[in-house]
């Protein structure tokens, strides 16, 4: 029976969590403990970008919000195939120091390096790839299903019911079908009759690509990805 977390519990969880992602902010002790004010406005940029660097990788990563990825379709896109959404975040982070040593110190230096960092990707390629051969046609398909029944038995059903008639509705449309992690609640041998029916179902050109549990003789779990269809092979990570 699945079980919600208990009200304490959720607390302590979630003010563990904040806390942990509020020491990333320490980074920018750095410009100021370190840098003279005269080079803050680099210290603080690049101190920014640190902790997005290490936001992203410690404690399991928590990779998202970076300031880098609100501009991907800003004129600064043209940054990206360059150095990635790390550099976007440090020019954005740049722009803005470069803009307060304008405004509020009447540094008028700072005019250069703004103007260059927007205007630089006018002159960059705006296309850094050629197509190899057709697109491949996609479908990611999320049942938004009920958490807290979704390891039911009846959570199973619904979730075999739904993914099966979602995969049928755009089967004759794409190349690849992909399902999110654990779409199916339950390990993969419990999962095979399902993606059996679903696979018989598929055109022969169509793969389908799914997260999945797998169990393996010595009782450990894996978080995995499976194909079925026009795919094969799987991967997995211990949990």
């Amino acid at each position: 029976m699945t079980m919600a977390t208990p009200v304490p519990l959720a607390v302590f969880l979630t003010t563990l969590f904040v806390t942990i992602l509020a020491l990333f902010a320490g980074t920018f002790w750095l410009y100021r403990r370190f840098i003279s004010a005269r080079l803050a406005f680099i210290s603080f940029a690049g101190a920014w970008v640190l902790g997005e660097v290490l936001r992203t990788y410690l404690f399991t990563g928590f990779p998202w919000l970076l300031l880098g990825s609100g501009y991907v379709d800003s004129p600064l896109a043209a940054w990206a195939p360059v150095g990635g959404v790390y550099l976007l975040s440090l020019l954005v982070a740049l722009s803005g120091t470069f803009a307060a040593e304008l405004l509020f110190r009447r540094q008028w230096w700072a005019i250069a390096p703004l103007a260059a960092i927007w205007l630089i990707p006018m002159a960059l390629p705006q296309q850094w790839t050629t197509q190899a051969s057709d697109p491949t046609r996609v479908a990611l398909l999320q049942g938004n299903l009920p958490q807290l029944l979704k390891w039911t038995p009846e959570g199973q059903r619904t979730a075999a019911n739904t993914y099966s008639e979602l995969t049928r509705e755009v089967a004759d449309e794409v190349d690849l079908i992909v399902w999110p992690e654990t779409a199916l609640p339950m390990i993969e041998e419990q999962a095979r009759p399902v993606l059996e029916r679903v696979q018989a179902n598929l055109p022969p050109d169509v793969a389908l690509l799914t997260g999945i549990v797998q169990r393996d003789e010595q009782e450990r779990y894996f978080n995995s990805v499976i194909g079925v269809g026009n795919v094969e092979g799987a991967t997995r990570k211990s949990t």
